[in-house]
């Protein structure tokens, strides 16, 4: 064999074997990139039809459910407006994995956070690829000195959900459970689009104003 042809056939096999091993890592990449399917098991309940928030407070609630870690976290959060933290009381909860479309990847995670003490139970969709669409909360508590806000939330029918929410302030340092009370409870309509969009429309708006 000439130097020339033994040439040609290094390169000829020298590709070959970066074609294959390039093959090979593309295919052992896609194998291994998590999708949210994965997940579907970490999810306390499945197919809930009313939310509301737990009784739990933010230390016990992480023996309960099962939490995000950074590698699901960052298929959740796509828009990037929550920060994977993983310590103290900032925590993103598994909650329910929702069977509403099949067209559509759709879940509730269970978000608390410390700044606001504020508890979150959020809906969420996506494609079936996993692409980000849509969101909107479904129950909340939240409260800091003499203000607080709640809100719970059902399904109406396979597009359509209700939220109610109640916003107040005490008066007089009043308690709770006292009629001092000074606010507005507003419901929402959530519908979800063909397309997986959730569009929110105000239904009910009330003020109130205690003794």
């Amino acid at each position: 064999m000439t130097v020339q042809k033994l040439l040609l056939s290094s390169i000829v096999i020298i590709c070959f074997l970066q074609n294959c091993k390039q093959t090979n890592g593309k295919r052992i990449l896609q194998e291994e990139k998590p999708s949210l399917y994965n997940f579907r098991d970490k999810f306390k309940y499945q197919t809930l039809g009313n939310f509301q928030i737990d009784t739990f407070d933010f230390e016990s609630r992480r023996g309960y459910y099962q939490e995000a870690d950074s590698n699901v976290f960052k298929l959740i959060f796509q828009e990037g407006d929550r920060k994977f933290i993983g310590q103290g009381y900032d925590r993103d909860y598994f909650y329910s994995w929702q069977e509403r479309d099949t067209n559509f990847i759709e879940f509730t995670i269970l978000t608390q956070d410390e700044s606001s003490y504020c508890n979150l139970l959020r809906y969420y969709i996506f494609d079936r690829k996993g692409k980000f669409i849509s969101k909107f909360d479904l129950a909340s508590k939240c409260g800091d000195a003499d203000w607080t806000f709640s809100g719970k939330g059902r399904q109406v029918d396979k597009n359509h959900f209700a939220f109610e929410t109640v916003e107040s302030n005490m008066k007089d340092g009043a308690m709770p459970e006292d009629e001092k009370q000074e606010g507005d409870s507003i419901n929402y309509l959530i519908t979800i689009e063909p397309n997986g969009k959730a569009i929110k429309t105000e239904s009910f708006n009330k003020h109130f104003k205690g003794n």
